[in-house]
């Protein structure tokens, strides 16, 4: 399936442009169903995006990435700023003191 994929994109990459924009059209539907994250969806068109880049077919991404959704924020972890550079600053005088 790959080979006949890249064959068309070889071929003919204004038909995989628009096979590409029609399956973000299809993840932005189910991100705005609620049944998928924005944030998932780069994750989806990477390996495809791989896939074309690595057999040198020519397709244009800019207008592409264009059409993701704006992402969500993300996960709040226990490391604020303030403790990053609280940490940064005592190893760095760790280092120094040696």
């Amino acid at each position: 399936m790959s080979e006949a994929f890249l064959g068309l994109a070889k071929k003919d990459p204004a038909t995989v442009k628009s096979i590409i924009k029609s399956y973000i059209k299809e993840l932005n539907k189910s991100v705005k169903s609620g049944g998928l994250s924005p944030n998932t969806i780069p994750n989806k068109i990477k390996p495809i995006k791989a896939l074309l880049t690595v057999n040198d077919a020519d397709i244009s991404w800019k207008l592409i990435n264009k059409m993701f959704p704006r992402e969500r924020g993300r996960a709040k972890t226990g490391h604020t700023p303030e403790k990053r550079s609280r940490t940064c600053w005592s190893s760095a005088q760790a280092l120094q003191t040696r």
